[in-house]
Formats: C-alpha cells, sequence, structure tokens
C-alpha cells in the first residue's frame, strides 16, 4: 500500500503513477494508493486514467 497525506490538491496527480512504478519494480507486488487528503480539500480526483495503467 502507498499511502500519502496531501494537504493541498495537486492538479497534476500523475506523480503517484510515477510513486507506484518504481514501487511495483522495486518490490515486485500489486501497489494500491491511498491518497489522503486534509485541509479543506472537498475534491479530488478518485483515479487516474493513463490507458493501460489506471
Amino acid at each position: 500500500m502507498h499511502l500519502e497525506f496531501q494537504s493541498i490538491q495537486k492538479p497534476n496527480v500523475h506523480h503517484f503513477l510515477l510513486c507506484d512504478s518504481l514501487l511495483h519494480e522495486t518490490y515486485t507486488v500489486p501497489i494500491r494508493t491511498i491518497v489522503l487528503y486534509t485541509s479543506g480539500v472537498k475534491d479530488a480526483p478518485e483515479q487516474v486514467d493513463a490507458g493501460t495503467i489506471q
């Protein structure tokens, strides 16, 4: 599990895909990302669709 805490909503959340791919390459296990937003973030994407990578 890749757990992230964010205090602001970043305009581009694709950096999570990069982190997850590096974690998968290192540990060769499925990676699930959970992002916990704080500081009043009311709306954020639930999923990133990059074609075959989601």
